[in-house]
């Protein structure tokens, strides 16, 4: 099991000189899980050394492997000490750090045993971003018969956040048909009047932060409800957030041309929530 960054000197360069082949080769380090497009990960921030839902993150991606990778023939206790038993150890070694668990198969066998997965720790410093968004409405790229799994390659909707950056806009806002969906790797939040929104759809990731936000509204005795929200209903609502467990709540100020107005006591204090959980 891989316990660090992983790298691999790959590429070639072929291209025809006066008629004959000519190749160069260059050595590049690249993650080595960025080649596992077959592969499945979750990730986080530590808040001093700490996770807040570290253990629903690992409940998440454990369920998620045992199902694609070993058709649920294992105990989740039994992976989480396989593939897990040093993470808590790894995280407080790298404290404020974005983390990666990374899981992807070291055999071309379609049939999994557990020596054939491989599992990947990496970590990097990404510093919290406090930016107001600007989100552009797209198509989802996903089905409704989308399986909802983090996934080692966000490609489809990261190309359509790429996209629209080129136009000023920092993210999309996607849907299926007039049903709103997610942001490219964030839940979206609705307000009004107080009242919070939170649009469900099947194809929607199990989202850990979310779980948090929706403690965070229960203990305060905020309402809200979890449903099934149209596009039509953005202009009706006052506050649009989004979630993520690298950033934890972004306010949005757009959505194509629609302004919304920010709440930053809400933002503010839903990270402070977070925070004191890691000082408990």
């Amino acid at each position: 099991m891989q316990r660090e960054t992983q790298k691999l000197c790959i590429a070639s360069i072929c291209f025809l000189e006066k008629g004959q082949p000519k190749c160069y080769i260059r050595a590049m380090s690249i993650n080595a899980h960025i080649l596992k497009g077959d592969s499945i990960f979750t990730s986080f921030r530590s808040i001093n050394g700490l996770v807040v839902g570290l253990c629903d993150h690992k409940a998440r991606v454990l369920s998620q492997i045992n199902e694609s990778y070993f058709q649920k023939r294992f105990d989740t206790k039994y992976l989480e000490d396989y593939f897990l038993k040093d993470l808590s150890e790894y995280i407080e070694q790298h404290p404020n750090h974005y983390i990666r668990v990374t899981f992807y198969p070291s055999s071309k066998d379609l049939r999994l045993g557990i020596v054939d997965l491989e599992v990947l720790f990496s970590s990097s410093v990404i510093p919290v971003k406090t930016k107001e968004l600007k989100l552009k409405q797209m198509s989802s790229p996903y089905s409704k018969h989308h399986k909802p799994v983090k996934a080692g390659s966000y490609f489809q909707v990261l190309d359509l956040k790429r996209e629209v950056s080129r136009n000023g806009f920092d993210d999309v806002l996607l849907s299926i048909g007039d049903m709103i969906t997610e942001a490219s790797t964030s839940t979206v939040i609705l307000e009004k009047n107080g009242f919070f929104i939170i649009p469900m759809h099947a194809t929607n990731l199990e989202s850990v932060t979310l779980k948090q936000f929706v403690n965070y509204l229960t203990l305060k005795n905020i309402p809200y409800e979890e449903r099934v929200v149209t596009k039509n209903e953005l202009s009706h609502c006052d506050h649009l957030y989004l979630l993520n467990s690298i950033n934890f709540i972004s306010g949005v100020r757009q959505v194509d041309l629609m302004p919304f107005k920010m709440n930053n006591n809400l933002i503010n204090n839903f990270k402070n929530y977070l925070e004191e959980l890691c000082r408990e």
